[in-house]
């Protein structure tokens, strides 16, 4: 599945921002106009004051910061689309089975616009643009701003018409809720309410005062009591080390309260072996992505770089799962698939990269003079791949660990 920023999506959005901020304005008279680059560099001010406060100065940054319309609009114009491919990407980890139910009930904690929720129900289509079964997505989203909600309504409400202008069953139930969830108390709002999915996107990180302690126990009360054994809790970050060394951080402390599993990235339960040994290095993902017009116009703006989408990520579920699972391997072979969690590295003579698995993090080597066709693969290794190195051993688990490629050692890159 391409990964991409759907067109008439993006024709959704820029319409909804030119009615909606140009409204009382001077500029109300060219609402109903296209969308022209003097609209672009209009809205991308915005933007980049954001791109500024959320890369280097997040403690500077308001909590109420989308009640600024001038941000608000940056952030919808730009922000959205990044997290909306970012969101996809995430979902393309889970089962296949996971699509097929009747209806997906999610929980968005600190929803923004909507923007994942708007990702899965694109995602939804596009797994069955040729079967044209019934599509039913119920969500509840929850924001402490009043604005960002009533944006996330009406852009569902235009993604929904427009899907059933091109003939897909759709049924969604979107409801927004203003609810502070640093101060307020969930389970007065949730009751006793079960959720496919619980997604917190581009959230915890905005809790720049609370710790890595706060921030599990504050999950442990929701997916504890409302997330049944077959549903996902989604934690999506941007891929800077902090919010990344904080989500590692807050990984291992879900793991310790074995109430959950790590699904995805991770392919083992043990403590993070790249948090323990090293206070420098965050485990983070670069996507690939066809990025559209707009935004690459927007980055030349922003003076931005996103040829690759940049992000750190967590899925967890209650049962024994792991992405892993659809290769349908034996179980031995499944313990010795690693992932990339560094760029392949070149210098004089050799190649390295650093590969976490069910044996540990190890940094994996092969001089140039030892290519073989056993090891070809190597070359092709990106971060974030999955790899079958049969060489890494499985026991015992080791934080930092070195290894040679000779000629004759196989290493395999796993298709996405």
């Amino acid at each position: 599945m391409e990964l991409t920023f759907p067109k008439y999506f993006e024709s959704i959005l820029k319409r909804y921002l030119k009615q909606t901020f140009y409204a009382t304005t001077r500029r109300e008279v060219f609402s109903e106009r296209d969308f022209g680059p003097k609209d672009l560099k209009l809205f991308a001010q915005g933007a980049k004051t954001l791109s500024g406060l959320f890369t280097s100065e997040r403690k500077d940054l308001a909590a109420n910061y989308l009640n600024d319309k001038k941000y608000r609009a940056g952030y919808l114009l730009y922000f959205l689309p990044l997290n909306f491919c970012k969101a996809q990407s995430i979902l393309e980890k889970l089962p296949a089975s996971f699509f097929e139910r009747p209806k997906i009930k999610v929980l968005d904690l600190g929803c923004g616009p909507g923007t994942f929720s708007l990702a899965l129900i694109d995602y939804l289509v596009q797994r069955r643009e040729k079967k044209k079964e019934r599509i039913e997505v119920e969500v509840l989203a929850l924001d402490q701003n009043y604005h960002v909600l009533k944006d996330a309504q009406i852009l569902h409400e235009e993604m929904a018409k427009a899907l059933k202008s091109k003939g897909h069953n759709l049924r969604v139930n979107l409801a927004v809720r203003t609810f502070d969830l640093r101060r307020g108390k969930p389970d007065t709002l949730l009751k006793n309410d079960q959720f496919d999915l619980i997604v917190a996107s581009n959230f915890l990180n905005e809790w720049v005062s609370s710790s890595s302690q706060e921030k599990a126990k504050f999950l442990e009360k929701i997916y504890q009591r409302h997330l049944p054994p077959d549903g996902f809790l989604i934690l999506m970050e941007p891929g800077f080390q902090r919010s990344t060394r904080d989500l590692m951080a807050l990984r291992d402390l879900i793991l310790s309260r074995k109430g959950l599993n790590v699904f995805a990235p991770c392919l083992h339960q043990r403590e993070c072996p790249m948090l323990a040994a090293t206070d420098r290095d965050w485990c983070h993902f670069y996507i690939q992505w066809e990025q559209p017009a707009f935004m690459k116009e927007l980055d030349r703006l922003l003076k931005n770089k996103n040829e690759f989408l940049k992000l750190s990520y967590m899925i967890f579920t209650s049962k024994h799962l792991s992405e892993v699972d659809r290769l349908h391997l034996k179980k031995e072979e499944a313990a010795q698939i690693s992932r990339a969690v560094s760029n392949l590295m070149g210098s004089k003579g050799k190649s390295e990269i650093v590969l976490c698995g069910a044996g540990g993090r190890w940094r994996v080597s092969r001089l140039d003079k030892n290519r073989a066709e056993p090891n070809r693969g190597f070359a092709e290794l990106k971060r974030g791949d999955l790899v079958y190195v049969p060489k890494i051993p499985s026991r015992p688990f080791v934080q930092e660990g070195d290894l040679r490629i000779e000629k004759g050692d196989r290493i395999e890159k796993i298709p996405s």
